[in-house]
């Protein structure tokens, strides 16, 4: 009868630990992710001065706030951008585009993610998909003009719309991916590995054309640099025409002067030559 029962109690040990690593694994895998509160329209309207225009967009469900630039040059290179999971960060993410720009004749255009009391993870890649298809309608932009760039969760909107135009054998001119939003809070990187990701990002990494670039804070505790060069040299390979690792946190590529320069470089260079630039990634020792 004590051997029965240690048996049972084993059983059940062991269906408990399955029990438990299955809904780890689910949390890492179905993130709830949400934006904060995003800004009123009238604080977006405000923001649309200096060559900016406010441009709102209807999507199922909602209407997204945003912000447009448009070039003198029809055929001029558009950088659509898509920010942190920050909803008040417009502002931010605008200072940060017309540094990139610089005097450069270049479209750009960012606009706000869903609200706090909406899981944003589920609307990435459509909402992504509607905004690329009304630059395309409204004002003429075609992929091979349109380069896109990712912060943090933006990050993941820049891997779902890369996938989903991969998919219709299309893609955009280019991808930077700064502060790969693909770590999940509390969750080791060998775990987020092991898992390929939430909803298996890492796995859709791959699925990105064109030329890439990598932007990453050496201090970036939410999603780690080794991740990132890890993500770089073994996913990406020679798709990835720079690596760049600067001084500081998560978002510390969004004003460093060598990462702007660098996100500047990957639009205008590739626009005039119609070829990514030729550096390579940098590997870690």
């Amino acid at each position: 009868m004590r051997k029965k029962e240690i048996v049972i109690s084993v059983l059940v040990g062991c269906l408990l630990l399955l029990l438990g690593a299955a809904i780890y694994v689910w949390h890492v895998t179905h993130p709830k992710i949400r934006s904060s509160e995003p800004m009123l329209r009238s604080e977006v309207v405000a923001l649309a001065v200096d060559g900016w225009e406010y441009e709102p967009l209807t999507v199922p469900g909602a209407v997204l706030d945003g912000l447009i630039r448009i070039p003198k040059n029809p055929t001029a290179p558009w950088l659509l951008f898509f920010g942190g999971s920050g909803g008040r960060n417009l502002d931010k993410d605008r200072h940060f585009v017309e540094r990139v720009i610089g005097g450069e004749d270049v479209g750009a255009a960012m606009w706000s993610y869903r609200g706090a009391d909406t899981n944003c993870w589920d609307s990435l890649c459509p909402d992504a998909m509607a905004m690329v298809e009304h630059l395309r309608s409204k004002h003429g932009v075609q992929l091979e003009q349109l380069h896109v760039a990712g912060f943090s969760l933006g990050a993941c909107y820049g891997i779902l719309l890369g996938e989903a135009l991969a998919a219709q054998d299309k893609a955009a001119a280019s991808t930077t991916l700064i502060g790969l939003g693909l770590a999940a809070p509390g969750v080791p990187v060998w775990a987020m590995w092991l898992v390929r990701g939430p909803s298996g990002l890492l796995a859709k990494l791959d699925s990105l054309r064109g030329p890439i670039l990598i932007l990453v804070g050496r201090d970036d505790s939410a999603n780690p640099v080794e991740h990132h060069a890890r993500v770089a040299r073994e996913i990406l390979g020679d798709r990835v025409v720079k690596y760049l690792e600067v001084d500081g946190g998560h978002g510390a590529p969004l004003s460093d002067d060598a990462a702007i320069r660098a996100v500047r470089r990957q639009i205008v260079s590739r626009s005039h030559s119609g070829r990514p630039a030729s550096e390579s990634v940098r590997k870690r020792k």
